[in-house]
């Protein structure tokens, strides 16, 4: 099973909500999403999910945005009418006693600060019987029913520095992490861990891609544009970082994915629109998630 990992911002939960009607999502690939307000796209995307029957995790306690500051955060959440195939999410961290659960079929998101009580959390995992825990920190040691949540996303300070970091190496926890005794794996794809309550102007564009490598490991190309003196024209910078991605797409098709995401981002370059950033997010991302779906369906081997 795969956990992606995503704060419930507007462009994230759309391309959310258009996987799951394109039907592009695996059911082995499970949304986790923290809410960070209550928002009619949190509440349409949790619909869609439902009338879809395909998984979706919701935090009960998230730690970040109008909720996080809400002090009946969970009567919010609860007012949201989650139902199978919604699962409950918890975050275990030091106001959490367990006495929110209700039911099985739950989701503890551990490891979040020092001094975890992992005996409580394996006693709540046995109690529940078919919780999944989410671990952040991949040097513990594995225990039962873990899903390990890394990081793997490099975040630059400046966008355009992704200029100097082209191609990276993103994960290979879907290769391994049977073999090294987790049931899943669990990252915050092309978003990162740490989160911004509003983003930032930036004098660049960069389209962040993932690709399967020769060696089934996930990489991630970063098409940055060139013309970044300053913060104008991101139109233009978005076809200049557009333009690396379709040469890059033109030289390798035939080693590559060609998703819903991908195609869509390339299709804005030929007719030399741009979208808006949102977009360019929104598409990033369900490529990413289109990927890994490819993989359960076993269209690739990764």
């Amino acid at each position: 099973m795969y956990f992606p990992y995503i704060r419930s911002k507007q462009f994230d939960l759309l391309g959310l909500k258009e996987l799951t009607e394109r039907q592009l999502l695996h059911p082995s690939v499970i949304p986790l999403i923290e809410p960070i307000k209550d928002s009619a796209a949190l509440k349409r995307t949790i619909a869609s999910f439902v009338k879809h029957d395909q998984p979706l995790a919701i935090i009960h306690n998230p730690e970040v945005g109008e909720f996080d500051r809400s002090q009946d955060k969970l009567h919010s959440i609860e007012e949201l009418k989650l139902t199978p195939p919604i699962l409950p999410a918890f975050i275990t961290n030091e106001q959490f006693t367990g006495s929110l659960i209700t039911g099985k079929h739950n989701l503890l998101i551990t490891n979040r600060y020092e001094g975890t009580d992992f005996k409580q959390i394996e006693t709540l995992a046995s109690q529940y019987e078919t919780t999944q825990i989410v671990i952040e920190d991949p040097r513990l040691q594995p225990i039962s029913n873990a899903v390990r949540l890394q990081d793997p996303f490099t975040t630059l300070k400046h966008v355009e520095d992704y200029l100097y970091a082209d191609d990276e190496f993103f994960s290979d926890d879907h290769l391994f992490y049977l073999e090294d005794g987790f049931k899943g794996f669990a990252d915050y794809s092309i978003n990162g861990a740490v989160y911004y309550e509003k983003g930032f102007p930036a004098k660049a564009v960069s389209l962040h891609i993932m690709y399967v490598d020769a060696y089934q490991n996930l990489r991630i190309k970063h098409f940055t544009s060139d013309s970044n003196e300053d913060y104008t024209n991101p139109g233009g910078k978005f076809l200049e970082a557009a333009t690396k991605l379709a040469r890059w797409y033109q030289k390798y098709q035939d080693q590559l994915i060609l998703t819903y995401g991908l195609s869509e981002l390339l299709q804005y370059h030929q007719q030399k629109k741009f979208p808006g950033l949102g977009v360019i997010k929104k598409l990033s991302l369900m490529h990413h998630l289109e990927l890994v779906s490819a993989y359960f369906y076993q269209q690739i081997k990764l």
